[in-house]
């Protein structure tokens, strides 16, 4: 029966049906269990004790830049989780008495909020769910978070004011804010003459670049054009634009 058991729960794994455990919330930022995004997780503020503060803290993962929305209420008759501060990438236990928090939100008359913040730098921030006061006023409490990564935009070549051949390359450099390449975003070239915009064509970020083939009309020759680079509607990232390069084409 035990071998049965065993065998019948190394199938169960290999096949991705034994759900890890959930992450946990914990009064120490040591002990806290991390942010999962896209996912609902829950916590309880009450503390066992009439001594304790009723609080709990989570760790969130993430990089410079990074649009961070979280949804989150409590549910039942006292405000049991009224206060959300996120503090200082790196913050531990020991140094939490000598910082501030870099963001401070509180719930609705509802009891309920929606935080949006944008990551300084990369790295673990510790978050704090708190009641409305000390002792005894804590509960249960569930949240919801939503990431959303930066994105850089360069167009590396050709250089301003450079003169180009009606089918020049294009490159554009894809990175985060910490320089990190981006890959497999669809990067949208965008030309600008006559007064008006025209599609050049989209190209898959590898190696953070982004390669371009120019095939511009007979309509460009001798006239100075504008290149502009963006990434938009792609999910997990905030839709972005790099600076504008003038060139002029050639005959």
């Amino acid at each position: 029966m035990t071998r049965t058991i065993i065998r019948a729960a190394l199938v169960l794994a290999a096949a991705g049906l034994l759900a890890a455990p959930s992450a946990q919330a914990d009064p120490t930022i040591a002990g806290a269990g991390t942010v999962v995004p896209g996912t609902q997780q829950f916590g309880n503020t009450l503390c066992p004790g009439s001594a304790c503060p009723d609080y709990e803290y989570w760790k969130l993962n993430g990089t410079a830049g990074d649009q961070v929305t979280i949804d989150w209420e409590y549910s039942g008759g006292d405000v049991y989780a009224n206060s959300l501060r996120v503090y200082p990438e790196g913050t531990t236990d020991f140094s939490l008495n000598n910082v501030n928090p870099i963001f401070n939100f509180n719930t609705g008359s509802n009891g309920k909020a929606q935080s949006i913040f944008t990551l300084p730098e990369t790295g673990m921030f510790p978050l704090r769910f708190e009641a409305v006061c000390c002792n005894d006023h804590g509960g249960p409490y569930d949240f919801a978070t939503t990431i959303e990564h930066a994105v850089k935009l360069f167009i590396g070549a050709p250089r301003p004011k450079e003169k180009i051949k009606r089918t020049s390359a294009v490159n554009v450099t894809v990175r985060n804010p910490d320089g990190g390449p981006l890959n497999g975003l669809p990067v949208k070239l965008t030309g600008v003459w006559k007064a008006k915009n025209h599609r050049l064509g989209t190209a898959t970020s590898s190696a953070g670049v982004a390669a371009f083939q120019l095939h511009l009309p007979k309509s460009t020759r001798k006239k100075t054009i504008r290149l502009r680079a963006s990434v938009s509607d792609v999910d997990g990232y905030l839709n972005a634009r790099s600076g504008t390069v003038k060139v002029k084409v050639k005959r």
